[in-house]
């Protein structure tokens, strides 16, 4: 720890300089980065860079008698490293978080696959007569789905869609329906979404939010316009929704509140859970990212979309925020410092990554490594056979001087979906030193790029199993071509049991 500095911090000046997240930034930086602080942030710094390749995650906790800063943008807060000003909040070497401490138990990371996650919208039918804009349903849920749908098709993700009164179109529900996401009918109301609480993971829900000042020494007061069961509004504030959904076990490990004004706060309130994302931290929940002012929708869009793919991909909340807002990134617009995120995860890691998702990853970097100075090997043809012929029409394959496909192609068009009965397969025939072997290594990784990039819609997993290394075992002692299998993706799969390749085949 090291104890010291005062933060002196004009806020006039600060609403001078709103509408410039540069200037924000800058004076943030002046005024926290005093001496000795900034002495202390220049020694993480240069641990960071010998230990972690840079790498410091940024941690803002703020004390309960200071509550009155969390009104202050902090996502634009500055730092100089190579020359110039970039905002900490944006780059994925300083993940950035408002951090809560809480006497609980250690949050431990989500290893069970499929995540859970409910997509609830609230789009009462009279917000007309409250100015509040209609939501556009069914491109939000489209917009987000695909967002998620490549998830989905590799088994990352379960999406159930609560889309509320305002429903969806069938052509869309028909697409959600093929893409494996499940729609629940009925208003999103309160009760409609405590009772879906304890089956998922992660809980997004767009609606509009407001927040309302407190008078005298009265904290103000966040809510959620929800649905009543009739479709009309229902104005839901944080006294009530916090310690129903606190109620609830298990709770989401995340919470995304898609709403204007959801983590907003009033400067003169000494409670530090004024907005409805801090109150939910307190209540329980690792994880809660909310709006601290009104977002355009397409930002809001944009920005969630981007945020679940990196989420999806690593587990790491702050680094998946840092890195949608550097793809929004914009010198002249503030729209990317809106979302908020409050946790109390320590190291911000909610979810372990997919092992399958990181055997794959592990493919491709032996796969490179391994070919990155050797010389490609000679083009090999592949001629098929058509199923059924058996011998013969193995003595004919080797015979016929029919131009055949590339290996790589062909290869993949064995993996491809087929409706004929029975499995398909390659043989490579040649003599030796015809790179037969290097081929076969080669594909490993092509194949497990292209199912990383989903380019077929599906998952494949390839695997170079040499079979001079089976060893045949008595019956009784279990599946010994299994317990092979295992051992061959055990460098790339660490962790892996044979029980667990079974469910896996299965």
């Amino acid at each position: 720890l090291f104890y010291g500095g005062t933060l002196v911090l004009d806020r006039a000046v600060l609403r001078q300089w709103a509408l410039d997240p540069a200037r924000y930034g800058a004076e943030l930086l002046a005024a926290l980065f005093s001496e000795p602080v900034a002495r202390a942030y220049e020694r993480a710094l240069a641990k960071a860079d010998e230990r972690t390749g840079g790498r410091l995650r940024l941690r803002l906790q703020i004390d309960p008698e200071a509550s009155a800063w969390h009104a202050v943008h902090w996502e634009r807060l500055c730092q100089r490293r190579g020359g110039r000003e970039l905002p900490l909040a944006v780059t994925t070497q300083t993940p950035f978080s408002r951090f809560t401490g809480l006497e609980r138990a250690v949050v431990l990371p989500l290893t069970e696959r499929p995540v859970r996650v409910l997509v609830a919208v609230a789009n009462p039918s009279d917000l007309d007569r409250r100015g509040l804009a209609p939501i556009d349903v069914a491109r939000e849920v489209r917009s987000l789905c695909n967002g998620l749908g490549s998830l989905s098709a590799g088994n990352d993700v379960a999406v159930t869609v609560l889309p509320g009164h305002t429903g969806l179109p069938e052509a869309l529900r028909d697409d959600l329906a093929a893409a494996g996401f499940q729609v629940e009918a009925g208003p999103a109301t309160l009760d409609a979404l405590l009772a879906r609480l304890r089956g998922f993971h992660v809980v997004h829900i767009l609606a509009h939010g407001a927040f309302r000042p407190g008078s005298g020494d009265q904290p103000g007061t966040a809510a959620l316009w929800l649905e009543a069961e009739d479709g009309t509004a229902e104005l839901v504030k944080d006294m009530d929704l916090v310690p129903r959904l606190a109620a609830a076990s298990p709770l989401p490990h995340l919470i995304f509140l898609a709403a204007c004004e959801s983590a907003r706060r009033d400067e003169r309130s000494p409670e530090p859970f004024v907005g409805l994302g801090p109150k939910l931290v307190e209540a329980g929940v690792p994880a809660v990212v909310a709006m601290q002012e009104k977002v355009p929708m397409a930002v809001a869009t944009e920005l969630t979309r981007r945020f679940y793919e990196a989420l999806f991909r690593h587990g790491v909340i702050d680094q998946a925020l840092n890195e949608a807002r550097w793809l929004l990134y914009d010198t002249g617009s503030g729209d990317w410092s809106i979302p908020v995120l409050f946790m109390r995860v320590r190291d911000g890691r909610l979810f372990e990554p997919n092992p399958l998702r990181t055997a794959l990853q592990a493919m491709v970097r032996r796969t490179d490594d391994a070919f990155a100075d050797a010389e490609p090997p000679l083009p090999v043809e592949v001629l098929r056979v058509p199923p059924g012929q058996g011998d013969a029409g193995l003595e004919g394959f080797v015979q016929s001087d029919e131009a055949g496909l590339d290996i790589g192609v062909a290869t993949r068009e064995l993996l491809e979906p087929c409706d004929t009965d029975g499995a398909r397969f390659g043989v490579l025939l040649g003599r030796e030193g015809t790179g037969r072997s290097t081929h076969f290594k080669q594909l490993v990784g092509e194949i497990a790029a292209s199912s990383l990039a989903r380019e077929s819609g599906r998952v494949v997993l390839p695997l170079y199993a040499d079979l001079e290394g089976y060893v045949r075992v008595p019956e009784g002692f279990g599946d010994p071509f299994a317990a092979f299998l295992t051992r061959c993706l055990a460098e790339y799969w660490p962790g892996l049991t044979d029980a667990g390749l079974h469910a896996m085949l299965t």
